[in-house]
Order: C-alpha cells, then structure tokens, then sequence
C-alpha cells in the first residue's frame, strides 16, 4: 500500500509542476464519515452447490485528504481514511484505504455544490479474516466557504467494494459489499 501512495503522490506532483501556484490551489481537510453497509457473500464448494448471504453492518471512520482545485469547477483530491466496521449481530472489523477522487463543483458561491466520483483500494482486517479490493466511489454533498481559505464540507457518499475473490481446495469465495456514509470536514485552501 505505501507502493501506491508513493505512486499517487508522486503522480500528484508531477501533474501539477507545469501549472502556475496561483493562490489557494491546494487544500488539505480532515473530517468523519458514520454510515452503513453490506457484505455480500457467495461460496461455492464442488460438487455441493453455491450458498449465498449477506451481512449488515455500520462504519464510522477518520478522513485526512489532499486536494488541487483545478479551477472554480474541478478538483481532484487524494485522502486516507481509517476506520471500523460493526456487524450487525456482533462483531467488528478495521477497514482502511484510499481515495482518488474527482470533485466537479456545480457553481462555486458561498454554498457550493458539488457531484464526486472516484476509485479507492481497502483493507478489511478482521480476527481471522483478512480481505484487500478496490472501491468505486461517487456522491453529492456542498462546501460552504467561512472565508478565502476556509471552508466546511458536508456530503453523502456510495462505496461499492470489490473483495478480492479466493478459492481454496474445493471451495470458491467471493465478497462484495456496498456502503453509504455521511461525511463533516474541514477544508484549509492555502
């Protein structure tokens, strides 16, 4: 993981060092996201048959992120969130991972609203059970601009996981799961 983010960082410099730093380009924001979701799950074992099931759950996590403001109506923006997933039922899980997301603020004002759409990869980490898949992620929400550099964001955001498949001896697991989370943070402009 620490491959990728190099990578992305990387990346990150490279694409903007041809632009001209005018004032406010970069931002950095730190926020919280509390939601829900579900894990779909489907063995295979052969010769026996398919078995299908879900399992809901809850997340709350921690955001920290680095964002470009292209202009007054893209942005895109790289964060790291870590957090925890509570099974209905009993039991937990950490979920961590990363984001790459393309914000397209719809008119900029005071009150912005914007649309997001992106990719991530996550970790599940669980006590026996350890899962790494790539993320879609796309949403809605505003920014509200306290001053030229400053301001407060609010969303909703859908995440839908890819788990990486495996099969071991006789049997074939595959997992997915979808979640949807409210997210509150802060953006510094500098």
């Amino acid at each position: 993981m620490k491959k990728y983010l190099l990578i992305i960082i990387s990346f990150l410099f490279v694409a903007t060092s041809s632009v001209a730093f005018a004032e406010n380009n970069f931002y950095v924001g730190i926020g919280a996201t509390t939601g829900s979701g579900e894990l779909k799950e489907s063995v295979t074992i052969t010769d026996l048959g398919n078995f299908d099931g879900t399992t809901d759950y809850d997340t709350t996590s921690t955001v920290a992120k680095i964002g470009y403001i292209l202009n007054d109506n893209h942005r895109f923006e790289f964060s790291v969130e870590s957090g925890e997933m509570e099974v209905d039922g009993g039991g937990s899980a950490d979920l961590s991972g990363w984001n790459i997301d393309w914000v397209i603020v719809l008119y900029k004002d005071t009150l912005s609203p914007f649309l997001t759409l992106g990719t991530g990869y996550y970790t599940l980490d669980a006590d026996d059970i350890k899962m790494s898949g790539t993320a879609l992620n796309y949403g809605g929400g505003v920014l509200y601009s306290l001053n030229d550099n400053i301001e407060i964001e609010a969303s909703y955001r859908w995440k839908t996981l890819k788990w990486v498949d495996a099969e071991v001896d006789i049997l074939d697991v595959s997992v997915e799961s979808t979640q949807s989370a409210l997210y509150a943070g802060l953006n510094y402009k500098f």
